[in-house]
């Protein structure tokens, strides 16, 4: 996405995305909404939902992520975070947490490497103790959120 952004063209999710990083979660989703009905392309939509739902599982709605990946259409990255609310849900119920990862597995070889399904499967992995699991899938360092989970990992 940077690649393709000119000095002279706008970031239609820089609040979003700032807001998240600095961990204002609630004002993150009321940004996700105010910005919904602007006109963007496909990925910029993608990437905004994903920013929401990133932010609903950091303020324990975790239900509201798992209802989204369950919708029809939901996409690879939103069933990944759905994966992962299941997961964090699912503290005494080792069956339920093996199903989540041998799904996060079968999403990581269907989708041919997408950042968002790795890094989210990644931090899956690492809860469950697989360390070097959850390497594998952020070892090219292909996003900031990459190489910063190697380097946590690794020091």
């Amino acid at each position: 996405l940077l690649s393709t952004l000119t000095m002279a063209e706008p970031d239609d999710l820089y609040t979003l995305r700032a807001q998240f990083w600095m961990g204002h979660y609630n004002l993150c989703l009321d940004e996700a909404k105010a910005i919904a009905r602007r006109p963007m392309s496909p990925n910029l939509k993608l990437e905004r939902e994903e920013f929401l739902q990133r932010a609903a599982m950091a303020l324990g709605q975790f239900d509201k992520v798992v209802n989204a990946a369950a919708a029809p259409g939901a996409s690879a990255s939103i069933k990944a975070l759905g994966c992962r609310a299941t997961y964090e849900t699912s503290s005494d119920d080792e069956g339920a947490k093996q199903q989540v990862i041998d799904e996060l597995k079968t999403l990581l070889a269907d989708n041919e490497a997408s950042p968002s399904v790795q890094l989210t499967a990644s931090h899956v992995f690492l809860q469950a103790g697989m360390t070097r699991e959850a390497l594998q899938c952020v070892h090219l360092g292909s996003t900031l959120e990459h190489i910063s989970v190697s380097l946590s990992n690794l020091s």
